[in-house]
């Protein structure tokens, strides 16, 4: 425990990570990729914790709602020059197909189109962390990128090439909702929405960095969220419900003032 935790203090000394405001959760950030890396061992990362909650209080950033689309935008990278988005990550509910996938899809800097998903079980996605970590040498030309969930790692990849992008003047765009204007990547279409993501979103920034100082990336996913795991109910100030007379199919809703746990509690009675 005692290596664990002084890895995990090493790593935060070089790795910047931030916690988006629920009540406008979007961050920017600029990166110009010049000729700062020139040492074969320097390198940089970026990536996201995660955390699904369709009742937590999270305001609509941008012009798409939670209902306008079935896809939630977490990282998006534009090319600052052209305009066109160049990487992004996303999850999906395919609610027809009863399935639920995080996608990954850019355009590396040779051009090449590349693809990635894969798939989580619906009990392991609701109030689920999920850490999306992406790290490339360039000199090296080595290409990393995985998903660790709070119980295990799901998905790896190593790849070879010189960035997961194209363009050296970007923009990345953490959170938000979206409506694809232009794009690089051919299967992120002209129109295409992202929603917002209805849930918690930490963005780990856009860094190089000399050294890599992490050797138990699910561990240091793992000390991260642990932190927002502990979880402690508040009662509403506005805490009664207008009495309500069903004479047909209707649909109403109340939306608590404090964040969501894993649940919540309601209380009435029914008189016939």
């Amino acid at each position: 425990m005692i290596l664990i935790f002084l890895l995990c203090l090493d790593a935060l000394k070089s790795i910047e990570i931030q916690t988006l405001d629920p009540y406008y959760q979007v961050a920017y950030q600029s990166v110009k990729i010049d000729d700062e890396i020139i040492q074969p061992n320097q390198f940089f990362s970026y990536g996201l914790w995660s955390r699904y909650n369709p009742l937590s209080a999270i305001s609509q950033v941008g012009p798409v709602g939670i209902f306008g689309s079935n896809c939630y935008q977490l990282l998006n990278i534009i090319d600052k020059v052209d305009g066109g988005i160049t990487f992004m990550y996303f999850d999906c509910l395919h609610n027809e197909k009863y399935q639920i996938t995080k996608e990954i899809k850019f355009v590396n800097d040779n051009g090449e189109q590349k693809v990635y998903e894969t798939q989580i079980e619906a009990q392991e996605y609701e109030s689920f962390w999920y850490f999306l970590e992406i790290i490339q040498w360039p000199i090296k030309k080595r290409f990393e990128i995985f998903i660790i969930s709070q119980k295990e790692q799901k998905f790896f990849i190593m790849d070879q090439m010189k960035s997961p992008f194209k363009g050296k003047d970007l923009q990345l765009t953490f959170g938000g909702s979206l409506i694809v204007s232009k794009s690089k990547i051919e299967s992120v279409l002209i129109n295409q929405k992202f929603s917002y993501f209805p849930g918690k979103i930490i963005m780990q920034q856009f860094k190089i960095l000399e050294e890599l100082s992490i050797d138990d990336w699910f561990e240091y996913a793992k000390s991260v969220f642990e932190e927002y795991e502990t979880c402690n109910c508040s009662p509403n100030q506005e805490f009664q419900i207008p009495d309500l007379n069903i004479s047909s199919i209707q649909k109403g809703e109340f939306v608590s003032e404090n964040k969501n746990c894993n649940s919540f509690f309601i209380q009435g009675c029914r008189q016939f």
